[in-house]
């Protein structure tokens, strides 16, 4: 599916995604809260600036994924596959993001106020302490 079509298709109402395949879907700016996409292959889409306030994204395939800039505030990212991909200035306040792979990502000025990184793999992740200070739980995160 192409990002125009996707987000034609939230506008008129469709919410839940499920397992779509958005690779290189291009999504700038993209304005789709509350939004499904469970377990949806978006590696190497761009998400620069989107927002995804309450996004779904639990068990989503976002390697290499860019999402700098994006409003990621309260979106579950439970065990999503985030290796490379650039969180550059991105939203994850509240954000849930146990068991979620960061592996190489850039975090740069990414703000984590209350999120939860519970078993995040960070391996590798360009993160400060001090961003990560702002999180809610890091237990058990590497």
């Amino acid at each position: 599916m192409e990002g125009q079509e996707l987000v034609e298709r939230y506008k008129a109402g469709q919410r839940s995604f499920r397992e779509v395949d958005l690779q290189e879907a291009d999504l700038q700016g993209a304005s789709i809260r509350w939004i499904k996409l469970r377990k949806a292959d978006l590696s190497r889409a761009d998400l620069t600036g989107a927002d995804l306030y309450w996004a779904d994204l639990r068990g989503a395939n976002l390697r290499s994924t860019n999402l700098s800039g994006a409003i990621l505030h309260r979106a579950d990212l439970s065990g999503a596959n985030l290796i490379d991909a650039d969180l550059t200035e991105a939203n994850l306040c509240n954000a849930e993001l146990g068991k979620v792979n960061l592996t190489g990502a850039i975090l740069t000025s990414a703000t984590f106020e209350e999120a939860n990184l519970c078993q995040a793999n960070l391996s590798g992740a360009i993160v400060t302490d001090k961003q990560l200070a702002q999180a809610k739980s890091l237990e058990d995160a590497v």
